[in-house]
């Protein structure tokens, strides 16, 4: 401890050196860059020393660790305060010497170097560097770049509290730039972020592809990338979308490459919190390019894709990323056509558009989409509760659509036709459910279920909504198809179970079959 406190007021010197010397007038600044840079080379040549003694391996380690942090200072403040160095030549050093410390670390084997050389730096940047400017995200971007040199040779040990320090403060700086940056900066800082999120997203996954489903290794995933959005969402709308866009390509291109079945190159961990990344990504891109009438239908049309996907490949995490699409469409269509405003004629004809209609229509695909994929993927221990869901919202998607197309064609009578049209589309289509399931095998009662909730919650409309709504011819057709579609299936019903039922009759009453002979006579 006593050495550690040492280190931490021996950095503190130096920064004092090059910036509080130079408000109070003391030496010129090349003194105060050269007597930096002195002192921290000969804190590391005491270092080498010193390990050489017994019981010296501790103090060796602390010198130069602080060595290297004075040394990276000293770079920032040649380039950054008095501008010696041009920023390209500055960053370039900087690794020089961060990877140089963290080389050092790894031939000497210890972590504490490396958290001494990268963190000391790290804490004391923004004292020399504005705090909230692309350059210090530049500049701690070095210093995780400078840890990397721990990968150029095979077989590195795991440093978890290493990965913290190098991960955490470029987050940081980039999250505070995002607040505070002028908007003039905002294209350098989203380009800085992207580039920290490149290297961030790089080095965890080298680590996971060393040591699989590291903890520390995932989180400095959702670290990399975090930030690089949060700047996007600064954009003006179609370049915010356009870096999210991009985000979504590459960790697709990541999570595609990995695999997502039995053979992935990742594990389990690893593979959810590549695809959770990505559904975040994928999710800002869709909600930033689209309006909020818009985006229901395209999240509808996202959650169909991942649960084929997840069909596909057999990969549970897409697959509970495809649900969770399906429930963020369901909630955006909810929110931009309530009940409210589809009980209500005038408020149709001024909120009804195709892209509501679409939605509708989707939400419906979805629904059932997900319930099937659900029960094939064993996903539920009781998978009739997501039919159940199916049914609800099946029902709310189909008078979603139809009203809101009929209001479109017809305008205010569209509003009358669309409910009775709606109330009959969905018994239809419960009934459907219901004979597919008599006819199916597997998984048949679910169905059956399904189907019968979508009739019973269409009945209860027909019944509760539609006899006060509607009026007129409307009202009186729904309510005789509705009745002719449940008195066909229900027949239909009746004479399959009494076909059922004489054919078990008939096998119960049948004599014994005698044997034959091979001339069809009785046997001899």
């Amino acid at each position: 401890m006593v050495a550690l406190a040492g280190s931490a007021v021996t950095l503190l010197g130096v920064v004092l050196l090059l910036v509080l010397a130079a408000q109070g007038g003391y030496f010129g600044p090349a003194a105060r860059v050269v007597g930096g840079g002195v002192l921290c080379l000969m804190l590391l040549g005491a270092a080498m020393r010193l390990r050489q003694r017994e019981g010296g391996q501790t103090g060796a380690v602390v010198l130069a660790g602080t060595g290297v942090a004075g040394l990276y200072l000293d770079v920032m403040a040649a380039t950054a305060l008095y501008h010696w160095l041009p920023s390209w030549a500055g960053l370039a050093l900087g690794g020089v010497v961060a990877a140089g410390g963290l080389l050092l670390a790894q031939r000497w084997d210890s972590e504490l170097l490396g958290v001494l050389a990268v963190g000391g730096a790290a804490v004391l940047a923004p004292v020399l560097v504005d705090l909230g400017t692309p350059a210090l995200v530049g500049y701690l971007l070095v210093l995780q770049l400078g840890s990397a040199a721990l990968t150029l040779r095979p077989g590195p040990r795991s440093w978890p509290v290493l990965v913290v320090v190098r991960s955490l403060p470029p987050a940081l700086a980039t999250l505070v730039a995002a607040a505070l940056v002028d908007r003039s900066q905002l294209g350098l800082l989203v380009a800085v972020a992207a580039a920290g999120a490149v290297l961030g997203v790089g080095l965890a996954l080298d680590q996971l592809g060393r040591t699989a489903d590291d903890l520390v290794s995932l989180a400095a995933l959702a670290v990399a990338v975090g930030p690089l959005l949060v700047v996007a969402a600064q954009l003006d709308r179609w370049p915010a979308a356009g870096v999210a866009g991009a985000t979504v390509l590459v960790l697709g291109t990541v999570v595609g490459l990995g695999g997502l079945g039995d053979g992935a190159h990742f594990g389990p961990r690893a593979r959810a919190a590549l695809v959770a990344l990505t559904a975040v990504a994928l999710f800002q891109a869709t909600v930033t390019a689209l309006d909020a009438r818009s985006v229901a239908a395209v999240l509808l049309v996202e959650a169909v894709a991942l649960t084929a996907l997840a069909h596909r490949v057999g990969s549970r995490v897409t697959l509970i990323t495809g649900v969770g699409y399906a429930l963020l469409g369901l909630l955006a269509l909810l929110s931009t056509l309530p009940v409210s405003v589809l009980s209500s004629s005038s408020a149709m004809v001024d909120t009804a558009t195709l892209a509501l209609a679409l939605g509708g229509v989707m939400l419906v695909v979805a629904a059932l989409a997900v319930a099937f994929e659900v029960r094939h993927a064993q996903l539920l221990r009781r998978p009739q509760v997501a039919f159940w869901v199916a049914g609800a919202s099946g029902l709310y998607g189909v008078v979603a659509a139809v009203v809101t197309g009929a209001v479109l064609l017809l305008g205010d009578d569209g509003f009358v036709v669309g409910h009775s049209a709606a109330t009959v589309t969905a018994v239809a289509a419960g009934l459907v459910l219901v004979a597919r399931g008599l006819r199916a095998g597997h998984g048949a009662l679910e169905v059956r279920v399904a189907g019968l909730l979508l009739v019973a919650a269409a009945v209860g409309k027909l019944v509760l909504f539609d006899l006060a709504a509607l009026s007129g011819f409307a009202r009186v057709a729904a309510f005789l198809i509705t009745g002719l579609l449940l008195l066909q299936q229900g027949s239909r019903v009746a004479r399959s179970k009494g076909t059922a039922d004489g054919a078990a009759a008939g096998q119960d009453a049948a004599p014994p079959q005698q044997p034959v002979g091979r001339r069809g006579g009785p046997p001899s």
